[in-house]
C-alpha cells in the first residue's frame, strides 16, 4: 500500500505574518493607484479648465435656461492651449457644442482674449472686450423645443 507523503503544517505565527504582509502590499498598491488616478484626474477636470460661464433666459423670459461655458485643453504635444466653448440648453446632460474658438499660449491669454461671453436678444458671442471670436444664433439654440 502506498501511503500519502504527510502533510506539511503551516505554523499560525507564519500564515498571520504572511497575511498580514499581502494585505499591507495590497493597501499600498491600492493607495499609490489612487493617489496617481487623483492627479491624472486634476488634468481631465473640466473645473480647472473654465474660462468662461455666461447664464440666459429664454428669449420668451423666465429664468436662466441657458449656460455657455468657454473651456480649456492643454495641447499634449504643446504647452499651448485649445479653447473650446459649449452651450448647455436647461440640464447638464444637453449640450450644443460651439466648437474650438481658437489656440493660446496661457491661461492668462486664454482669459484675455476668449474670457467675455455676451448674450442678446438674437445671439451669444464669444470673445473679450472688443473681439467677437465666435457667435451662435439664438435661433440655432431653441430648436431643441
Amino acid at each position: 500500500m502506498i501511503g500519502y507523503p504527510p502533510r506539511a503544517r503551516i505554523r499560525p505565527a507564519s500564515f498571520l505574518f504572511g497575511l498580514l504582509a499581502g494585505v499591507v502590499l495590497a493597501v499600498v498598491v491600492a493607495g499609490i493607484i489612487w493617489i496617481e488616478g487623483f492627479a491624472n484626474s486634476m488634468d481631465d477636470d473640466p473645473v480647472f479648465k473654465v474660462v468662461a460661464v455666461a447664464w440666459a433666459a429664454p428669449r420668451s423670459g423666465g429664468d436662466p435656461f441657458y449656460q455657455a461655458v468657454v473651456t480649456t485643453r492643454q495641447n499634449k504635444d504643446s504647452e499651448s492651449y485649445e479653447i473650446s466653448a459649449h452651450i448647455g440648453l436647461g440640464s447638464p446632460n444637453y449640450t450644443q457644442p460651439v466648437g474650438i474658438l481658437g489656440t493660446v499660449k496661457s491661461m492668462k491669454e486664454a482669459l484675455e482674449k476668449f474670457g467675455v461671453i455676451r448674450w442678446t436678444p438674437d445671439e451669444v458671442t464669444f470673445g473679450s472686450e472688443t473681439t467677437v471670436s465666435a457667435s451662435v444664433k439664438r435661433n440655432e439654440l431653441e430648436k431643441h423645443r
